[in-house]
C-alpha cells in the first residue's frame, strides 16, 4: 500500500511539473525558440536545434526514439584555406615581379587570379584583425598592434563578441576549422596561464591551434602554444619552424579527413615568415650568393620592369623616385654592400623557404583530392615590405629599435656568416624594402601610402572559378576575405552570435571579379590609418597625409595628430603608384575627400588620432599594473609569464631571492628572462651561482657575474641585488650576489635592456624557454635541484637623472 501511495505521489509531482512547464518553459523549447527567431528575422549561431521528431510511449517498445543531428555546412560548400605572410612586400616574390622566386604561389597564380589593386592596413594586428572578422581594424578594437594599444575603443586591442571570427561562423556553420601560425592579436598582458584566453584562437571560434602568439619569434628555438599550452617544440639540430607549421597543417588536415571525410573543413595557416628575424637553413641562404649585388637601386628597376612585362601594372605607372634618406647604392662602401648585399641574401632564402613548406600543403591537398574544392586565398604580406631594419639593417631587432645597442662596420663584417643562423635576430636595411615595395612610395607602419598597404593576392578555386592565369585590377581591402568566403560557401552573415548581436561587415564579396576581369568595383570607398598616418581612397582618388616619421623611429612626433600633416592627392585611376601629387592642381577635391575621411574616422572609431610611436604610448596600460606591486612572490618551477606580467627589470633597482634546495655540484637555470639577444638569467654551474645578463648577442654586450666557491647540498637561499645608476632607460648599475646572508660576489654592469628579446620571451622560473639567455649547457638545462620560493622586488623607475 505504502509503495502505491508513494507511485501516484511521484505521478502527482510529475504531473505538476510538467504542467509548469507547459505555461512556463515552453518558451525555452527548440521549436518555440526557432519559431520566436524566425519571427524576429534573427540568423543566430549557434542555430536552434530542432524538436524531438520521435514518439514518446510508455516504453522503448511502442516508441520512436530521435537523434539530434549534427550541423551540417551548405551542399557543396569547398574547403576554405587562407594563407596571410608577414612583412612581404607587394615586389618581393616572383609573382608579383620580384627577386625572389616562389614557384608555389606562381603555380597558384598561373591556375588562378592575381590582384594587383588589393590592400592590407599597413601593420600586423590591425590587418589579422580586420581579415578575421571581415570588419575595419579600429570598429573591433586593433586599430594598432597590440602590444601598443591604448584605452579607446578603437585601440584597445579586444576584437569584440559582436564582430564574430570566421572561424566562429564557420565552426557554427558545420566546418572544422584549425588555426596555425602566428596570432599577434592578443593584448600582451593576456598571454599569461591565467588567460583570459577569449582572444587566443579557440577563444575566437577556432577549434584547434598551434603556433605562436605576438609579432615574431625564433625560427629554431619559437615559442609556441598548442591550444593555450604550451608547447615546445624538439630541439633538433635541422629543426625549423616554418617546416613544422607545415607539418602541423598537413598533419591536421590527415586527422581531420580521416575522421569526417564528408566534412568541409577552414584551416587559417599564417607562418611568421618574412617578418624578423630573417632566418633559414643555410643551404638556402647560399643559394642566393651574389644573386644581389647590383644592389637596390638595379633591384627596383628590375622590379619594375618585371611588373610592367608581365601586365601587373599599367603601361602609364611612374616608378616613384628613391627618396633622399636612403643612401644611393653606388655611394656605399665595399664593406657596406658586402654586408647589406648578405641582408637581401638571407632574406631571400627565408622567403623562398617559406614557399616551399607552403607548397607541400597544396601538394597534400592535390594528393588528398581535396585541391580543386579548396578556395585558396594567398595574402602575400600583412603590410608592405619592413623598414624597421633603419639604415643599416640589424642583427638584433629589439635591441636595434628599443634598447640602443650598437653594431659597428666592423661587427656586421664577422658576422655575414652567422647571418640567417641562431645568433641573428635580423632584418635588412631600408633601402631593400624600398625596392620591394616597388613601384610604390614607403613601406610597413605607413598607412597613408601603398607601400605600406598595397599587398598581392592569389585567389586559386579550380571547381569554382572558370578563369585561370589573369589579373584583376579591382580594388579590395583584406575586410573583403571573409564576406567572400561566406558567399563561397553558401552562407549568410549572422545577425547573432552567441547572444550577441553582430556588428555590420565592413566588407564586401570579391566573387563578383573572379569570372568577369572588367566588373566595376563594388568597394569605392576605404579609409587607413596607423600612427596618425592616414588616406581615404574614394571611386579612383586618394588623399594621403605626408608621414612625419621614420618607421624605424619609436619617437614621438612634434605637433598635433590633426593639424600637423600636409595632405598630398593622387588620381589612382590614372596613377598606380602614386606618383603625381595632385593636391595644389586640385584643392576643392582634396578639401572634399578630407572631408570624407573625418566622417569616416567617426564612423569606424579611428579617433582619437594618435600618432604616438614611443613607449610613452604604453605607459598608462603596463605601468599601473607593475606599480601596483611592490613584490612578486612565485611557489616553484616551472613557471613562464609574458614580460607584460613579469616583474619590471628595466631601469631601476630590483632584488631577487630564491629559496632552494639543491645537491653537490648541482647546474641549471634559477631563473631566465629573455634570450642571448637580451636578457637575464640566474643560475647554478657546478654549484657556483651566476648572474649573466646579455645586453646583445655581441660578445662585448655579455655581463657575468660568478661566485667563486659552490654553493654546499642542502637548503639555501640566494640573493641577487641589482643596484641602478638611474638618469634615464638603458643605463647600468652594481650587482652582488649573495648566499644565507653573506656576499660572495660583486660586479658592474654598463648598460640594461629596457625590453628583454625577442616579443615572446617569458621570464622562467627553473627552466629557459624558447632562446636562452646564456649560450652554455649550465645556463640552458632545468634546475637540477628544487625551487621553493623566487622573490622579486622592483624599486621605483629611475629615470631622474640623478
Amino acid at each position: 500500500m505504502k509503495s502505491v501511495l508513494k507511485s501516484l505521489l511521484l505521478i502527482a509531482i510529475g504531473i505538476a511539473i510538467g504542467s509548469a512547464w507547459f505555461r512556463f518553459g515552453a518558451r525555452f523549447e527548440p521549436a518555440f525558440v526557432a519559431e520566436h527567431a524566425e519571427a524576429t528575422g534573427d540568423n543566430s549561431l549557434p542555430g536552434i536545434p530542432p524538436g524531438f521528431d520521435g514518439r514518446i510511449g510508455r516504453t522503448y517498445v511502442d516508441s520512436r526514439p530521435h537523434y539530434p543531428s549534427a550541423v551540417k555546412a551548405p551542399d557543396g560548400a569547398p574547403n576554405i584555406l587562407l594563407i596571410l605572410t608577414d612583412d612581404v612586400g607587394f615586389a618581393a616574390s616572383s609573382a608579383f615581379g620580384g627577386p625572389v622566386p616562389t614557384p608555389n604561389l606562381d603555380e597558384l597564380a598561373a591556375a588562378g587570379l592575381r590582384y594587383t589593386r588589393f590592400h592590407t592596413t599597413a601593420m600586423c594586428s590591425p590587418t589579422r584583425a580586420a581579415m578575421l572578422t571581415g570588419r575595419n581594424a579600429h570598429m573591433v578594437g586593433n586599430g594598432i598592434i597590440t602590444s601598443m594599444a591604448t584605452g579607446f575603443p578603437g585601440y584597445n586591442g579586444v576584437i569584440p563578441r559582436s564582430a564574430a571570427t570566421i572561424g566562429r561562423i564557420l565552426t557554427g556553420n558545420g566546418y572544422n576549422t584549425a588555426f596555425i601560425g602566428k596570432h599577434h592579436n592578443v593584448p600582451a598582458d593576456q598571454l599569461g596561464a591565467a588567460g583570459p584566453f577569449d582572444l587566443w584562437p579557440t577563444g575566437l571560434g577556432f577549434e584547434y591551434f598551434y603556433g605562436f602568439i605576438g609579432g615574431d619569434t625564433d625560427q629554431f628555438r619559437p615559442s609556441l602554444f598548442r591550444g593555450n599550452q604550451p608547447a615546445d617544440p624538439p630541439m633538433s639540430d635541422d629543426y625549423i619552424l616554418d617546416k613544422d607549421l607545415a607539418d602541423e597543417v598537413i598533419r591536421w588536415l590527415r586527422r581531420q579527413q580521416a575522421a569526417a571525410p564528408e566534412k568541409p573543413f577552414m584551416v587559417w595557416y599564417s607562418p611568421g615568415t618574412a617578418h624578423a628575424p630573417h632566418q633559414a637553413p643555410q643551404e638556402w641562404i647560399d643559394r642566393f650568393r651574389g644573386k644581389f649585388s647590383h644592389g637596390w637601386d638595379g633591384l627596383r628597376e628590375e622590379n619594375f620592369d618585371r611588373q610592367a612585362a608581365s601586365g601587373l601594372i599599367p603601361e602609364s605607372t611612374i616608378l616613384t623616385p628613391r627618396p633622399s634618406l636612403i643612401p644611393a647604392w653606388d655611394t656605399l662602401s665595399p664593406e657596406r654592400k658586402r654586408i647589406n648585399e648578405r641582408f637581401m641574401e638571407v632574406f631571400a632564402a627565408t622567403l623562398a623557404y617559406q614557399d616551399a613548406q607552403i607548397g607541400r600543403v597544396i601538394d597534400e591537398l592535390r594528393r588528398m583530392g581535396e585541391f580543386d574544392n579548396t578556395l585558396i586565398v594567398f595574402v602575400q604580406g600583412d603590410n608592405g615590405a619592413s623598414a624597421e631594419g633603419g639604415l643599416f639593417g640589424t642583427l638584433n631587432e629589439i635591441g636595434h629599435l628599443v634598447n640602443g645597442i650598437d653594431e659597428p662596420e666592423d661587427y656586421l663584417l664577422e658576422m655575414i656568416d652567422e647571418m640567417g643562423g641562431p645568433k641573428s635576430y635580423q632584418t635588412y636595411p631600408i633601402g631593400w624594402a624600398w625596392a620591394l615595395d616597388t613601384p610604390f612610395q614607403w613601406t610597413k607602419t605607413i598607412g597613408s601610402h601603398l607601400g605600406g598597404t598595397r599587398n598581392g593576392m592569389v585567389v586559386s578555386w579550380p571547381d569554382g572559378i572558370s578563369a585561370a592565369g589573369e589579373i584583376r585590377d579591382q580594388f579590395h581591402h583584406v575586410i573583403d576575405i571573409v564576406p567572400t568566403v561566406l558567399e563561397a560557401a553558401g552562407i549568410s552573415a549572422p545577425d547573432v552570435v552567441d547572444g550577441i548581436r553582430q556588428q555590420r561587415m565592413d566588407g564586401v564579396s570579391m566573387m563578383y571579379s573572379f569570372d568577369d576581369a572588367a566588373a566595376p568595383d563594388r568597394r569605392t570607398t576605404q579609409y587607413f590609418e596607423l600612427f596618425g598616418n592616414r588616406a581615404i581612397y574614394d571611386n579612383g582618388w586618394m588623399a594621403s597625409t605626408t608621414p612625419r616619421q621614420m618607421p624605424w623611429v619609436l619617437e614621438d612626433p612634434d605637433g598635433s595628430p590633426d593639424e600637423s600633416y600636409s595632405w598630398e592627392l593622387y588620381n589612382l585611376d590614372e596613377d598606380y603608384s602614386q606618383g603625381k601629387d595632385l593636391a595644389v592642381e586640385h584643392p576643392d577635391k582634396l578639401r572634399e575627400l578630407q572631408a570624407l575621411f573625418w566622417a569616416e574616422a567617426e564612423r569606424n572609431n579611428v579617433l582619437p588620432l594618435d600618432d604616438r610611436r614611443s613607449l610613452a604610448r604604453i605607459v598608462d596600460r603596463y605601468l599601473a599594473g607593475w606599480g601596483a606591486r611592490d613584490e612578486f612572490v612565485y611557489h616553484g618551477e616551472g613557471i613562464s609569464l609574458p614580460f607584460a606580467i613579469a616583474p619590471p627589470l628595466f631601469a631601476r633597482d630590483f632584488s631577487i631571492e630564491v629559496d632552494i634546495s639543491t645537491g653537490e655540484g648541482a647546474s641549471g637555470v634559477l631563473l631566465g628572462f629573455g634570450s642571448w639577444f637580451g636578457g637575464w638569467s640566474i643560475f647554478l654551474d657546478e654549484g657556483q651561482v651566476v648572474l649573466h645578463h646579455a645586453f646583445s648577442q655581441r660578445p662585448g654586450d655579455q655581463y657575468e657575474i660568478r661566485t667563486s666557491m659552490p654553493v654546499a647540498a642542502g637548503r639555501h637561499t640566494v640573493v641577487v641585488d641589482f643596484d641602478y645608476d638611474g638618469g634615464g632607460l638603458g643605463a647600468g648599475g652594481e650587482a652582488t650576489i649573495s648566499v644565507d646572508g653573506e656576499v660572495l660576489a660583486s660586479g658592474r654592469i654598463e648598460k640594461t635592456v629596457t625590453i628583454v628579446a625577442s616579443h615572446v620571451e617569458t621570464f622562467d622560473i627553473g627552466h629557459d624557454r624558447s632562446v636562452p639567455v646564456v649560450d652554455n649547457r649550465a645556463g640552458q638545462v632545468p634546475f637540477e635541484g628544487v625551487i621553493h620560493r623566487l622573490t622579486v622586488e622592483p624599486g621605483p623607475l629611475g629615470l631622474l637623472p640623478f
